[in-house]
């Protein structure tokens, strides 16, 4: 009986062990080649009067999120073209886009999450590398879905702390305001100039960075998630939106799907807020050109009309009841609505940058590829 208990202990370890070199096999941590496709740059008016957004639409891919460097090397590619043209300034406030740092859930995994051709094969492969944490976070999952939940929970340790790191970093190199895109993270603060992660649900999140590197300690949740959204996150409240402090003048942030949604503009307005930035996502590649299906998630506002539905495009409803359709009813100085770009395994992305200085409306191009916009107001 003896024997046995020893071999099953011998067992058990010898599995374990091959387990552990596996799960941390082929985790590379050095500069990949950064891909930026052709870069396509736009310039919206021509007079600095009382600063500028400068509007990035990022060629992002799965090696852009391997580690650290890998996503500090993709983003500040960027930054050193825009202070090349000179549209960098102490007033400039840099936008970036929806979930832009999400995607670093897959930092610093096995060398096979990034080649994957498929998402769903790529997070199968961080589940079973990191089985144990997975349980634990799937334990303390609070979403609809459980699995997508306990991912990001899981991970978020390590998400918010390149994502802090990397934008304190470049809002200080460059002296300016940095809109930091969005990331999901389980009911996050910010304490001590770190963003941290605690218990509770999933938001998907939106944080300033101060041209001195602070991080602002207001963050903006998404207040409407979109139908595939609310499986696994849950939605702010408009009375808890922020209006933050900037160089340029008060700005508000509109997470992507909240745009279409009268009553935020009207909360802004109310605030005294000056400027919005929109960071979005779209998905699949050729969603713009599509017949448009009406609102996600919830109920189609007053303001629709409701023949519109399966009758114009996505392209023409974002430009009739987003930011672009909008604007003209308040009195914002300026705006900008960023959309991110490239392929992520098998998630192929779309949408149309869109900016506004006073009345006047600008569209950039359509075009599945880096994109940089510099809007003068």
């Amino acid at each position: 009986m003896k024997k046995i208990f020893i071999a099953a202990i011998i067992t058990i370890f010898s599995i374990l062990l091959i387990y552990f070199i596996w799960a941390n096999a082929d985790r590379k941590t050095e500069m990949p080649e950064t891909h930026v496709g052709m870069l396509v740059v736009n310039q919206h008016r021509d007079s600095l009067i009382n600063g500028n957004f400068l509007a990035i639409q990022p060629l992002m891919e799965p090696n852009d999120y391997q580690n650290a460097n890998a996503f500090s090397g993709k983003l500040e590619y960027y930054f050193l073209e825009a202070k090349s043209r000179h549209w960098l300034h102490n007033n400039t406030i840099v936008v970036l886009p929806e979930y832009i740092v999400t995607w670093l859930v897959a930092a610093g995994e096995k060398n096979n999450v990034y080649k994957s051709k498929q998402v769903e094969k790529a997070m199968e492969i961080i589940v079973k590398s990191s089985f144990f944490s997975f349980i634990n976070a799937y334990l303390s999952a609070t979403a609809k879905d459980k699995v997508k939940d306990a991912v990001f929970r899981m991970k978020a340790g390590k998400m918010a702390k390149i994502y802090g790191n990397t934008l304190k970093k470049l809002a200080k190199k460059y002296q300016l305001t940095i809109v930091g895109g969005s990331i999901v993270l389980p009911n996050p603060k910010v304490e001590n100039n770190e963003i941290i992660p605690q218990k509770g649900d999933l938001y998907n999140v939106s944080f300033l960075f101060h041209p001195d590197g602070s991080i602002d300690p207001k963050i903006t949740r998404k207040i409407f998630p979109t139908k595939e959204e609310q499986d696994f996150l849950s939605e702010g409240k408009i009375a808890d939106l922020p209006v933050y402090e900037t160089p340029a003048g008060k700005l508000g942030i509109i997470i992507c799907a909240d745009s279409w949604y009268t009553p935020i503009y009207e909360y802004y307005q109310n605030k005294g807020c000056e400027l919005i930035a929109v960071p979005s996502f779209m998905t699949p590649e050729g969603l713009m050109r599509s017949k448009w299906k009406g609102y996600s998630g919830y109920p189609n506002p007053a303001d629709v009309d409701l023949k519109a539905i399966d009758s114009i495009t996505d392209r023409q409803a974002w430009e009739k009841y987003a930011m672009a359709g909008k604007f003209r009813n308040y009195n914002f100085r300026a705006g900008v609505n960023v959309f991110m770009r490239g392929k992520l395994w098998d998630i192929t992305t779309d949408g149309l940058g869109y900016s506004f200085v006073e009345k006047s409306l600008y569209k950039d191009q359509m075009l599945n590829t880096s994109i940089l916009t510099n809007v003068q107001f």
